[in-house]
C-alpha cells in the first residue's frame, strides 16, 4: 500500500475519535501514526498533534521523490540524486540489493589496493529498491575533492528492518526485552516485529558480499570500514561486535551497542560516536551510557556530543572537522588509545586493522 494511502487511513480513523487527545502524548492512534511516520512530526518536538497528521496527510507524502529521507536523516533532492544514482552502481548479491562506489582514480592504478567503507542506512533507506539507501552522507561521499583525497570503494546495501543476522531474533524475545532498561525498550518497541523475526535479515549477507568484494577488486582488507546512522549507527556496532575482526575503524551516529552485548573483543577497535544533545532522552541515555561503559574499560572509543543538534546528528557527524561553538560539539576519549584528529575523514582513513 503506498505511504501516502497508509497514513491517510490512519488519519481518517482518528477524525472518527473527536474525544480523544489532540496529540500522541495521551491519544494511541496519533502515538502510533508517530511511530510509524515519524517525519508528520513538523516541530520537531516528539509530539504528533491532530494538525500535524493533518498536514502531513495533506503533502501527500511518499508519491514522488524516492531520495526523501525522514527528519532524521537529510533530505537528496531529485537534482542530486539522479546524478547519484550514476556514480553508485546498482548491484544485487544473494538477494541483497546494494550500490557500489568505485575509487575515482581506479583506471589511472590498475595494480592498487584501497580501502572499503561499508555504509549503513537508516530506517529512512529500508525497503527494496536500491534508491533510498543512498543517504545524504553518500552524496559527501561522492564530491571529487573527497574522492581524490581518500580514494576507496564504497558499499551501500539496502535492509527491510534493523541491520541483523537471522541468529540476533533469540536476543530479542519477550522475556529478555522485559529485562532490558525502559530506554533501550522504547528504542526497540517499533521495532519489535523486525527484530525477532529472522527473516529479512541479512547482514550475514552482506559480510559474505565484503569477501566477495576483496576477491573481485583489488581491496586493502586492513583498511575495512564501516558506519552509519541511527538504525545504520546501530547497525555499525552490531557489525563490529559481530565480526570484530573485519574491521579497521567504524563511525557510528545515533546508534548505540545492547549492555547485555560482549564488547571486549572490540576495545581495540577504533570508534567514534556521535550523539545529539536534543535527540530524545531515550537516544541520550544510551549514548552516555554506552560511552560510560566503554571508559572503565580502556575502549579506543570517541565520542562527540553536538548541543544544537537532535537525532539529525547524522547531517554534521560525516562532515565534522573538528568541535566548535557552531554545532557546540565536544569531544570525549574512552582512553588514550583514541587518536585525536580532528577531521572525521582523516581520522577514518589513518585507522588500519591491527595484525592478529
Amino acid at each position: 500500500m503506498n505511504k501516502s494511502i497508509r497514513f491517510a487511513a490512519f488519519v481518517l480513523g482518528l477524525a472518527s475519535l473527536p474525544l480523544l487527545s489532540q496529540t500522541s502524548a495521551d491519544n494511541p492512534r496519533l502515538k502510533k501514526a508517530l511511530e510509524r511516520f515519524p517525519e508528520a512530526d513538523a516541530d520537531k518536538d516528539g509530539v504528533l498533534t491532530m494538525d500535524e497528521a493533518k498536514a502531513f496527510k495533506k503533502k501527500g507524502v511518499g508519491q514522488s521523490d524516492p531520495g526523501k529521507a525522514r527528519p532524521d536523516e537529510e533530505s537528496i533532492d531529485l537534482a542530486v540524486l539522479n546524478p547519484l544514482l550514476k556514480l553508485y552502481e546498482a548491484r544485487e548479491y544473494e538477494g541483497v540489493k546494494y550500490r557500489l562506489l568505485k575509487p575515482i582514480d581506479q583506471a589511472e592504478n590498475p595494480g592498487k589496493k584501497y580501502p572499503m567503507i561499508l555504509s549503513l542506512h537508516g530506517a529512512g533507506g529500508s525497503g527494496n529498491d536500491n534508491i533510498r539507501n543512498l543517504r545524504a552522507w553518500n552524496v559527501t561521499m561522492a564530491q571529487d575533492e573527497l574522492r581524490r583525497k581518500h580514494p576507496c570503494f564504497v558499499v551501500v546495501p539496502q535492509s527491510v528492518g534493523p541491520w541483523r543476522t537471522p541468529s540476533m531474533a533469540l536476543d530479542y524475545t519477550d522475556d529478555k526485552i522485559a529485562k532490558m532498561s525502559e530506554a533501550w525498550q522504547e528504542v526497540i518497541a517499533p521495532r519489535r516485529t523486525h527484530l525477532q523475526n529472522p527473516k529479512g535479515a541479512n547482514l550475514d549477507r552482506v559480510f559474505k558480499l565484503l569477501d566477495e568484494m576483496a576477491k573481485e577488486f583489488l581491496i586493502d582488507t586492513d583498511r575495512v570500514y564501516v558506519l552509519g546512522h541511527s538504525m545504520g549507527g546501530f547497525g555499525t556496532w552490531t557489525a563490529v561486535t559481530q565480526e570484530p575482526d573485519r574491521f579497521a575503524a567504524a563511525i557510528a551516529s545515533a546508534g548505540w551497542i545492547g549492555p547485555w552485548v560482549d564488547v571486549t573483543r572490540i576495545k581495540d577497535l577504533p570508534m567514534w560516536a556521535f550523539q545529539g544533545a536534543k535527540d530524545k532522552p531515550a537516544q541520550i541515555n544510551l549514548g552516555n551510557a554506552t560511552f560510560e561503559r566503554m571508559k572503565p574499560l580502556g575502549h579506543n572509543l570517541k565520542f562527540t556530543e553536538m548541543a544544537n543538534r537532535g537525532h539529525n546528528v547524522g547531517d554534521a557527524a560525516f562532515q565534522y572537522t573538528g568541535d566548535s561553538p557552531v554545532e557546540g560539539g565536544v569531544t570525549k576519549y574512552a582512553s588514550d588509545k583514541c587518536d585525536k584528529t580532528a577531521d572525521v575523514w582523516d581520522w577514518l582513513f589513518r585507522q588500519k586493522r591491527a595484525a592478529k
